[in-house]
């Protein structure tokens, strides 16, 4: 019996399904562990770093972000972008936002006696991890160095909102293991001024590791940028470390009142509460918020940071 003769549209169907089940059996699932300029390079499940390009109809991508690709030989093509847990942003150059990471569990907010750090820059970093919904840690590092006690007593009003504050030394290798059992089976992402020693404590981390580290400019006492890019890091004992560029500033961007209020878990409790409902919370009477830093039950930095930030958004 002779073999029936297909037509066009049957030809394309089948070259198009075969085309398809090609591309499946290429296909592998990945992480991006790098995003530098127009070079990605993507970790897949197997253990094999590819660099790769983008397919042209993707959204921005950043490290963290999970992904499908297609490989050839050493190099690879992104394909697709998995759904994500979340997509941490800051405020970019002309107000434009920047994404930084992707799919992280927690935030470790790293400061230092040099350069000095800024209460207004760790209360932006926590509303961040509040909105995202990310665990957060107050990480005081280069803690063999000495401090002026009342700026580190300022500090106390973060443990008794219920962030951990840790203290590290890379030098005196204290508090390393504390760390090292923070990170364990999360997704962490090192935010914070650059020279602070984001750098340093990941080298300490991982020795085997090749990270670029620098001394902070002693004429200015700020610190340099040896991280130019996010870089993912897998860690033997579970989960991973994101080391991002250090920042002088956060901005959160634009967002609404009722975000800025869970960006303070402890001003929750008096939305909704003062006298007038357009309170502006900028020192108008019957302001609830104003009374219960009177009160003392509201410290006076985080309402100096909280008004600075709704001046700003």
């Amino acid at each position: 019996m002779a073999k029936k003769r297909l037509n066009k549209q049957q030809v394309e169907r089948i070259a198009k399904n075969q085309a398809a089940k090609l591309g499946e059996e290429n296909a592998e699932n990945g992480r991006i562990i790098k995003h530098s300029g127009h070079q990605i390079i993507v970790e897949t499940q197997g253990g094999d770093r590819i660099i790769c390009h983008i397919r042209r109809n993707l959204p921005p991508l950043v490290v963290g972000d999970s992904v499908c690709l297609e490989k050839d030989a050493d190099k690879g093509v992104i394909t697709t972008l998995l759904e994500r847990k979340n997509l941490l942003k800051r405020q970019g150059r002309f107000g434009k936002a920047k994404s930084v990471a992707a799919n992280i569990d927690q935030m470790l907010i790293t400061i230092a006696a040099k350069p000095i750090f800024s209460l207004f820059l760790i209360d932006c970093y926590l509303a961040a991890a509040e909105l995202n919904e990310l665990d957060a840690v107050i990480l005081y590092n280069k803690a063999d160095m000495q401090d002026d006690e009342n700026r580190l007593s300022s500090l106390n009003v973060y443990e008794e909102l219920g962030y951990p504050l840790i203290q590290t030394s890379c030098i005196k290798n204290f508090g390393v293991e504390t760390l090292n059992e923070i990170l364990r089976n999360k997704a962490s992402i090192f935010v914070g001024q650059s020279g602070v020693g984001k750098s340093s404590l990941i080298k300490t981390l991982l020795p085997d590791e090749e990270i670029e580290t620098a001394t902070i400019s002693e004429k200015q006492a700020l610190g340099r940028h040896t991280t130019t890019a996010s870089y993912l890091y897998p860690l033997s004992s579970g989960g991973c470390i994101i080391d991002s560029p250090g920042v002088r500033e956060f901005s959160l961007g634009t967002i609404s009142l009722q975000q800025l209020f869970k960006g303070f878990k402890e001003f929750s409790p008096y939305e909704g509460q003062c006298r007038y409902r357009n309170c502006s919370h900028l020192g108008d009477q019957g302001c609830a918020i104003e009374k219960a830093v009177r009160l003392g039950k509201i410290a006076d930095s985080r309402y100096a940071s909280f008004q600075k930030l709704l001046r700003e958004v």
